[in-house]
C-alpha cells in the first residue's frame, strides 16, 4: 500500500512551480539577443549597384537609404562594400565598417561618380624621315625626327574623328600620308603611315614643248598700252584658257581657244566668238579671265549699248557700258550665253573678275550709284553670283572711292576663297587727307551687308600705298603696302589675316627688302591650314611658315629675279612660290621654293640647245609688238602665249624661222 504525502507537502510543491514559472518568464532563467538592421545611404547613383554585406548581397537602383535585410546582433561585425559597380560608374563608401551597437547601423554613405570615358591615341608609323617633320592633327602638332611609331600627345574618346596631315614637311623630304583620318572606335590609332623621301621637284623633268599656233594672222591682235590685249589662265592640272581681241571677219571681237598644257597636251582649240549676243567695247577697257584651279572659268568684257531709258544725264551721251560674263563649268563642253553683270547702266568699264571651284563669281568693278557718271561719283562695287544663280547681284562699298588715281587692279584689289568669302583692300580717304589701308569682308552668297563696314589694316597718320594683296583658297589674306611708320619714311609692311582667328599678324619687311621694291616683287599665299606666305624681292625671300614669320632666305645665284643678262623678261610664279622664266636672249629658267634650289638655271658657261625655250639661240618673241603672258600651275605645268610675227618659229632644222606680216599667237606648253 502506497502512502501519500502529507497534504501540506503537496501545496508547497504547487506553489515553487509557479514561481519558478514567473521567474522564468522573467528571464530569470536565460537570455534573448535583439537583432540590428545594417544600411546606409547611395548618393549620385544613375544605374544599378551590388552591395555585400557578409553573405548578403543587396542590389540599389536608387538614391536614398537602404538597409539589408539580415539584422546583426550587438558586438557582431560589419562590412559593407561594392560588389558590382554601376555601368558607367564608380561607387565609394566611406564608414562602411565597424561594430554593431545597440542601434540599427546607418552610417555606411555610398557615393557614385560617372567614370571618364575612355580615351584612345591616335597614331601610327612613319618611315624614311631625315629632317623634322611636323603633323597636325585638328588643332594639334607634333614634331618628330626620326622615323618609327609615333602617337600624339592629346587622346580621342570613341567616335570622335581624326585627320593627321603634314603641316611642314622636313628640308629636302616630302612624307605623305595614308590612312590618315577616320573614326576613334575603343582601341589606339595605330594605322596612321607616314612615308617620306627625297623631294622631287613637280618642275624636275619637264621642258617647254614645240609652239603651236592659237590663231594664224586672220587680223592684228589687239594689244593695249603697256599691256598684252590677250589674258592666259590655267588650272592646277593643266587646263589652258586663251582669250583675246581679233577681227573675226565682222568686226573685232572676243576671242577664246582652250587647250589641255597637262600630261595628256591637246593643240589649242580653234579661236570661237564669245560676245556675239552682246558685242565688246575694244577700245577702252581689255576683257578679262580667271580660272579656279579646278578649272572653272569665268570671262568679263564691257558692251557698249544704246541707253534707252537707262541714262546717266549727261547730255549727248550716245552709247551707255555694261559689263557681261560668260562662264564655264569645269568639264563643260561649252560656255554659257553671255550674262549682264549690271543690269543698269550703274557700271563704269574697269572690271575684275573672280571664280572658285564652286562655281561662285565675284567681279571687282568700278560702280557709279545712282548712274552719275562724274570722277567723284565712282566708287568700288561688287557684283556676285553663286554656282546656282543666272543674275548677279552688285553691292557699293560706297565709303571706297575710285578716281584716276585709284582704280580697279590699281590701288583697290581683291580676292576669293574656295569657300566663297570674299576681301576687298583699298586704299580709302580719311578725315585728314590721307589714304588708309581698309578691307571689306563677306561672301557670294550673303553680299557685304546692307551698310559695309571697313575694317582698317593700320591707324597712322600717314597715307598707305597698296602694292600687293592675295587671297588664299583656305581664307588667308595677305597685304604688302608702303607707308611712312615712327622709325623709317617709306617703310615696307605686310600683315597677314587668319579666317579662324579673325586677327592680322602685322611684320615690318623693310630691314628684309629695303624702302624700295625692284620689278621682281610677287605675293603668294599657299594652301593649308596655316596658309603660309611668302614675300619675293629680288633674289630674297621672306616667308610666313605654320603662322611664324621666318628670317630673310637668299635665292640661289641666277635666280633670275634680280637686273643683269640672266633677269627674266616674262615669269610665272604659282601660289607656293615656284616660279618659271624666260630671259631675254631665249633661255628659260625655273625654282622651287620647297628646295630653294633652282630646278634649271641660267647656264654659267656656254650656253647648249636645253638652255632656250626654242632649242635654238633666238627668242620666241619677235617683232616690235611682241607680248607674252605666262601662267604656272602647282602640279609643275606651264603656259605661256607669245604675240610674235613669226608665222613658223626657229627650230634646230630652221634656226631663223619665218616671219610674216601679222603678230600670230603662239602657245607654248611647260611640260
Amino acid at each position: 500500500m502506497t502512502s501519500r504525502p502529507p497534504i501540506g507537502s503537496i501545496g508547497l510543491s504547487l506553489t515553487n512551480l509557479s514561481l519558478v514559472a514567473v521567474l522564468t518568464a522573467c528571464g530569470g532563467g536565460g537570455s534573448t539577443e535583439t537583432d540590428y538592421a545594417i544600411g546606409g545611404t547611395v548618393s549620385g547613383l544613375t544605374g544599378t549597384v551590388s552591395l555585400a554585406n557578409s553573405a548578403e548581397t543587396l542590389n540599389v537602383s536608387t538614391n536614398g537609404s537602404f538597409k539589408f535585410s539580415s539584422r546583426a546582433r550587438e558586438g557582431a561585425n560589419y562590412n559593407v562594400t561594392v560588389k558590382t559597380q554601376p555601368t558607367g560608374q564608380t561607387c565609394l563608401i566611406v564608414q562602411g565598417s565597424g561594430v554593431v551597437g545597440k542601434a540599427d547601423i546607418t552610417s555606411p554613405s555610398v557615393t557614385c561618380n560617372d567614370n571618364a570615358p575612355n580615351t584612345y591615341a591616335v597614331g601610327g608609323t612613319v618611315s624614311g624621315l631625315s629632317g623634322s617633320l611636323v603633323l597636325l592633327n585638328g588643332a594639334e602638332t607634333l614634331t618628330l625626327t626620326s622615323s618609327g611609331s609615333f602617337s600624339f600627345v592629346s587622346r580621342s574618346t570613341p567616335g570622335a574623328s581624326y585627320a593627321v596631315s603634314v603641316k611642314t614637311q622636313p628640308a629636302g623630304q616630302n612624307c605623305s600620308v595614308t590612312q590618315g583620318s577616320g573614326t576613334v572606335a575603343s582601341a589606339d590609332i595605330t594605322t596612321v603611315q607616314v612615308t617620306c623621301a627625297a623631294t622631287v621637284s613637280a618642275l624636275a623633268g619637264k621642258t617647254w614643248q614645240t609652239g603651236a599656233l592659237i590663231e594664224n594672222g586672220a587680223g592684228f591682235v589687239r594689244t593695249y598700252v603697256n599691256r598684252p590685249g590677250f589674258e592666259l589662265g590655267l588650272s592646277d592640272n593643266g587646263a589652258a584658257t586663251a582669250i583675246f581681241m581679233q577681227d573675226n571677219g565682222t568686226r573685232e571681237a572676243l576671242m577664246v581657244s582652250d587647250w589641255q598644257a597637262g600630261a595628256t597636251a591637246t593643240a589649242p582649240s580653234t579661236p570661237f566668238t564669245i560676245d556675239t549676243a552682246a558685242p565688246v567695247n575694244s577700245i577702252s577697257y581689255r576683257p578679262r579671265l580667271a580660272v579656279a584651279p579646278g578649272g572653272n572659268a569665268v570671262i568679263t568684257w564691257v558692251s557698249m549699248q544704246t541707253c534707252g531709258s537707262d541714262s546717266y544725264g549727261t547730255v549727248g551721251q550716245a552709247g551707255c557700258e555694261y559689263i557681261y560674263a560668260s562662264r564655264r563649268l569645269a568639264g563643260a563642253t561649252a560656255w554659257e550665253a553671255p550674262v549682264k553683270v549690271v543690269a543698269t547702266t550703274e557700271a563704269f568699264g574697269s572690271q575684275l573678275p573672280m571664280i572658285n571651284d564652286q562655281g561662285a563669281i565675284a567681279v571687282l568693278l568700278d560702280g557709279m550709284p545712282g548712274m552719275v557718271n562724274t570722277i567723284s561719283s565712282h566708287r568700288a562695287a561688287v557684283a556676285l553670283r553663286t554656282s546656282t544663280e543666272a543674275a548677279y547681284r552688285i553691292e557699293y562699298l560706297t565709303d571706297l572711292q575710285l578716281g584716276t588715281l585709284l582704280t580697279i587692279g590699281n590701288h583697290v584689289l581683291a580676292g576669293l576663297d574656295k569657300a566663297g568669302r570674299v576681301t576687298v583692300v583699298g586704299e580709302q580717304a580719311n578725315a585728314s587727307g590721307t589714304r588708309d589701308l581698309v578691307a571689306y569682308r563677306g561672301t557670294v552668297s550673303g553680299g557685304f551687308g546692307s551698310t559695309p563696314v571697313a575694317e582698317a589694316l593700320e591707324d597712322r597718320s600717314a597715307g598707305a600705298n597698296l602694292y600687293a594683296m592675295q587671297v588664299g583658297l583656305d581664307g588667308h589674306v595677305a597685304v604688302v603696302w608702303q607707308q611712312n611708320t615712327a622709325t623709317t619714311n617709306n617703310a615696307f609692311l605686310i600683315s597677314v589675316r587668319s579666317p579662324v582667328t579673325g586677327a592680322w599678324d602685322p611684320r615690318d619687311l623693310t630691314a628684309d627688302v629695303g624702302t624700295s621694291l625692284s620689278g621682281y616683287y610677287a605675293l603668294r599665299v599657299a594652301d593649308g591650314v596655316d596658309g603660309d606666305v611668302s614675300f619675293y624681292e629680288s633674289c630674297n625671300a621672306v616667308r610666313r611658315i605654320g603662322g611664324v614669320w621666318q628670317p630673310k632666305v637668299a635665292l640661289p645665284t641666277k635666280c633670275g629675279l634680280a637686273a643683269g643678262s640672266t633677269a627674266v623678261s616674262t615669269w610665272a610664279m604659282d601660289r607656293n612660290g615656284n616660279y618659271i622664266g624666260w630671259v631675254g636672249t631665249g633661255q628659260w629658267v625655273a625654282y622651287d621654293a620647297s628646295l630653294n634650289t633652282m630646278v634649271k638655271a641660267a647656264p654659267t658657261g656656254t650656253p647648249v640647245a636645253a638652255d632656250y625655250v626654242l632649242g635654238v639661240a633666238k627668242d620666241p618673241r619677235y617683232g616690235i609688238t611682241n607680248q607674252t603672258v605666262m601662267a604656272l600651275s602647282p602640279k609643275g605645268f606651264g603656259v605661256s602665249v607669245v604675240r610674235s610675227e613669226y608665222t613658223v618659229m626657229p627650230s634646230a632644222l630652221a634656226p631663223n624661222g619665218d616671219a610674216g606680216a601679222l603678230a600670230n599667237l603662239w602657245a607654248f606648253n611647260f611640260k
